[in-house]
């Protein structure tokens, strides 16, 4: 079978990888965009959970058990703490060790990366591992839903 990117010229190789020649001006702008759908997703969510509670609310407080609603949500509160605390100090290690093991110096992973560019894809790393630290708490919050029903 022929490789499609095959040329058929040995020397004919597409140029090799410039972490410098990365444009991140083109990237705030996208940047923006995600920022502004994501601030739409959680506003959306505030809105259900809002509904939720409200609902809630006027249950309890019509069987005068406020204070039964205000401790499933302190629960629910401390269970996704939990969660997210485990796996951000999972994190935290990793992201020290991973950090421990480059070096000091940024041109260790990346050659040719500016230091201003390297402390930006470092800080875009950092918030995507922080990101990820919400799913496991969220998951254990979902585990005391499921268990509830």
């Amino acid at each position: 079978m022929r490789n499609i990117f095959d040329t058929g010229n040995p020397t004919d190789h597409p140029p090799p990888f410039s972490p410098g020649a990365i444009n991140f001006s083109k990237w705030s702008r996208n940047v923006k965009w995600i920022i502004t759908a994501i601030a739409v997703l959680v506003l959306l969510i505030a809105l259900g959970w809002a509904r939720n509670f409200y609902t809630d609310w006027l249950w309890f407080s019509e069987l005068g058990h406020e204070t039964v609603l205000f401790t499933r949500i302190w629960a629910r509160t401390w269970l996704f703490l939990a969660g997210f605390a485990a796996f951000a100090a999972l994190a935290a290690l990793n992201l020290y060790a991973a950090a421990r093991s480059l070096g000091p110096q940024p041109d260790t992973l990346l050659p040719g990366l500016s230091p201003q560019d390297y402390t930006k894809a470092r800080m875009i790393l950092i918030r995507i591992a922080a990101s990820m630290s919400l799913t496991p708490g969220t998951a254990v919050d979902g585990l005391r839903k499921i268990s509830d029903e």
